[in-house]
């Protein structure tokens, strides 16, 4: 079960005064600049950005072209599947202050190879950055992933005479062996899957009767399917349970895992590739120890446990995770759109391919301080989110500025030629120059002192 949340506190809201930042836009995109405080009371201004992309004709080598999708706007809440809780999160707010690596979420349906029915297949996900412009097989992996799919299938209870049968070799071994009276029907065939965690591992018990509530859930995954209790099966009438779709590689929930399960055993961890929800293990641990606090000073205000980890606003999967993206990354999806999808291609075993790249866009902030010198920023892209049924790819880019460097206004920069590039690169690393010069004459003024 999820701890009651109450948050240390600082002495008093002065500990938090933030000196104001005038924000300019001068891009097209949705911008916004906001402020944070951090465990340990250091503050600053986060800037974050969104685009949306729209999924376009493919080139000679298969890669699809991305449109920018004018309007697109940043997410101040949480988004649901269907707008209801209960399905799952299917985009994050985006107002997350930090994250320490970039988000690469899916949100697709699985589709079986040729749009033929199939009773298992597999679906990939590989992301790379290229060593060398239009060079595949210099590129280096930093992400890829496969999940195995399977068709609809259920446990069911074993007919009477077979758990007859069981009794007896249980009487026979004098209870030693406890047979499994469940097994897992024959998948049917299926053309389609979504690609959601309410067809992984995981799932709940519920059961409210007679002013009496009994529950108990998977806390890995509660939307899913193949997590029931001995008090549970026994309380339903029920013979048959429908069994999870989405698999890591080497096989779906087994009948005998099932039954374990309900005996107090742990459910495999679910898989997927969208959204691991924010209270689920084992992100929640990542929120570090919390302070149970009666009450609060009037002048109290919140802060973050000082053993919390910003790992916690990563909402993907851990091998979804990569090091921050920059542009001209090439995605790769297998058999996670429809086979007539318009920006789809085929490989040789009926797979159906969707590859495209990101625009080589940088986003950057040029920020004047108190003494009126300038400071460039390069944003990081720390979020990608792909919806091949939307014919969607949305990008969110991040940074943050410390407030005690007395930054007075911050314009929001877009560049995307590649000149413009090398002299913003120049430019930033002439500015590390700089300041590591300053640090080492600060240096060497403290040891001389």
């Amino acid at each position: 079960m999820v701890a009651d949340v109450v948050s240390n506190a600082t002495d008093s809201a002065s500990h938090f005064s933030i000196p104001n930042l005038v924000f300019e836009n001068r891009t097209r995109l949705d911008a916004t600049q906001f402020d944070t405080v951090d465990q340990h009371g250091s503050s600053f201004h986060v800037v974050a950005v969104k685009a949306a992309y729209q999924l376009g004709a493919c080139d000679a080598k298969g890669i699809a072209a991305l449109s920018p999708i004018v309007g697109a706007t940043l997410n101040i809440e949480d988004r649901y599947f269907d707008d209801d809780q209960d399905t799952g999160v299917r985009q994050e707010s985006d107002f997350a202050p930090y994250k320490p690596a970039c988000d690469v979420i899916v949100n697709a349906t699985a589709h079986a190879p040729g749009g033929q029915p199939a009773t298992e297949f597999q679906v990939r996900l590989s992301v790379y950055k290229l060593k060398h412009p239009n060079n595949t097989a210099s590129a280096a992996p930093l992400i890829d992933k496969h999940l195995d799919i399977g068709g609809e299938r259920s446990f069911q209870k074993k007919c009477a005479l077979w758990r007859l049968l069981q009794w007896a070799g249980l009487c026979a071994t004098f209870g030693l062996v406890k047979p499994n009276p469940w097994r897992s029907s024959v998948p049917h065939g299926v053309t389609s899957v979504p690609l959601r965690y309410t067809f992984a591992n995981g799932g709940q018990c519920r059961i409210d009767e007679g002013g009496t509530s009994l529950y108990e859930s998977s806390e890995e995954n509660p939307v899913g399917r193949g997590f029931a209790r001995r008090w549970y099966l026994d309380a339903k009438p029920g013979k048959s349970f429908a069994a999870p779709q989405i698999s890591a590689l080497g096989g779906p929930l087994t009948a005998l895992q099932f039954w374990h399960t309900a005996n107090g055993a742990a459910l495999p961890a679910p898989v997927g590739m969208g959204v691991v929800g924010r209270g689920w293990l084992p992100r929640r641990l990542l929120t570090g120890t919390f302070e149970n606090k009666v009450e609060w000073g009037e002048d109290e205000v919140p802060r973050l446990p000082m053993d919390f980890d910003f790992a916690w606003y990563n909402c993907a999967p851990r091998d979804q995770q990569c090091p921050y993206l920059g542009g001209r990354e090439t995605f790769s999806l297998m058999n996670l759109c429809n086979v007539r999808h318009p920006s789809a291609t085929h490989d040789i075993k009926g797979n159906t391919l969707l590859r495209f790249s990101l625009p080589l866009d940088q986003l950057f902030l040029m920020a004047v301080d108190g003494d009126s010198k300038l400071m460039f920023q390069r944003l990081v892209i720390d979020t990608v989110v792909i919806e091949p049924d939307e014919n969607r790819v949305d990008v969110v880019w991040r940074t943050l500025l410390a407030t005690d460097i007395d930054l007075r206004v911050a314009r929001l920069m877009q560049i995307s030629e590649p000149e413009q590039i090398a002299r913003l690169d120049h430019v930033l690393q002439g500015q590390e120059a700089l300041s590591q010069a300053a640090s080492a004459d600060s240096q060497l003024a403290g040891a001389a002192q």
